[in-house]
């Protein structure tokens, strides 16, 4: 699956590219130095839907844009839509605040 970040959301949060090797395979598995530098730093952490949702969660906190609210759900709906069946539930203690609103002047 191929996830697509939204425009206005692409400052935050960006996913490396699958040609990028991580790891290095010299008779085990281990991590690349650059990796691990970036890692430390907190600059990328290995991809997880749970931390992309987290991510998303403090990205929109301080944050009432309402597009980017609406980019944000999107997202978050894509990329929960390829959790496999028997895995999403570990997302059942998380819950999303959604408010609505609806303009219904003529």
């Amino acid at each position: 699956m191929t996830l697509d970040v939204p425009p206005s959301l692409r400052d935050e949060i960006a996913f490396m590219h699958r040609g990028i090797d991580w790891n290095l395979r010299e008779g085990h598995v281990r991590k690349r130095p650059g990796r691990e530098y970036l890692e430390r730093a907190g600059l990328v952490q290995e991809y997880r839907v749970d931390g992309v949702i987290t991510a998303l969660r403090q990205l929109l906190a301080n944050r009432r844009a309402k597009a980017l609210h609406a980019d944000a759900l999107r997202f978050a709906f894509d990329l929960f839509r390829g959790v496999p069946p028997d895995k999403q539930n570990v997302f059942a203690s998380d819950y999303v605040e959604v408010t609505v609103v609806v303009d219904v002047s003529p």
